[in-house]
């Protein structure tokens, strides 16, 4: 099971240096999470969203950079466990992010997302790691199915995946303050024909019954 084919084809198997059939499983939200996102009129200033397993620094100091120089356009509120070295508390109270702390999906997610224009979807920050580059995160399938605008790592899967459907924005991180401008210069209008984009094509991620029952099938089908 894999997050995506391409992390399939494009690392897994060279690596192991096997040749295995597998299954993509999209990371999808609950069933009963309300898509209350959907259609939603953006908010100025936008409110960026970086939630779950939170392990990347750089994308920390990014938003940091990106609060500091235009408190005015963001606002960031950030959920979930912290694997890095940067105190969020500390960070909070410098910056003026939110951090919300952990949260348990099947309670809070929803409540999470629904505070959000935009989420930060980018994987850690590790240009030499092909793993990184090629597989999905949980917060790009739950902003893909809630119809969330997305900011996402140039040169890996979801940072072309965003750009291609026109649901968000794909950044370097190889600089902190030339990341941060690159986010500056991304006007009112085109967030909002990301916001647009990313409604429109969250009808392409099924429920979460779907997905299991899209998989069963699946298994039932490969061969011994």
């Amino acid at each position: 099971m894999v997050t995506s084919d391409h992390f399939a084809t494009g690392y897994l198997i060279p690596k192991l240096a096997i040749s295995t059939q597998f299954l993509e499983l999209r990371n999808l939200p609950a069933n009963d999470l309300p898509r209350t996102s959907i259609d939603r009129a953006l908010e100025q200033p936008l409110t960026i969203g970086y939630f779950g397993l939170l392990r990347c620094e750089r994308s920390l100091r990014v938003l940091s950079e990106l609060v500091l120089t235009a408190p005015d356009r963001f606002r960031v509120l950030i959920a979930g466990v912290n694997l890095t070295h940067v105190d969020l508390d500390d960070m909070a109270e410098r910056v003026g992010f939110e951090v919300h702390g952990p949260y348990r999906s099947a309670t809070e997610l929803a409540s999470l997302y629904d505070r959000v224009d935009v989420s930060w979807t980018a994987y850690p920050f590790a240009p030499e790691r092909t793993n990184m580059r090629l597989a999905k995160t949980n917060r790009f399938f739950e902003a893909a199915a809630l119809g969330i605008p997305q900011i996402a790592n140039a040169d890996t899967l979801e940072g072309s995946t965003v750009e291609a459907a026109g649901t968000g924005f794909a950044v370097t991180l190889g600089d902190t303050q030339s990341a941060a401008a690159s986010i500056l210069q991304v006007s009112a209008k085109q967030w909002a024909e990301f916001a647009t984009a990313a409604a429109a094509h969250a009808s392409e991620y099924p429920s979460l019954d779907e997905e299991v029952a899209e998989i069963s099938v699946a298994l039932s089908a490969l061969s011994p």
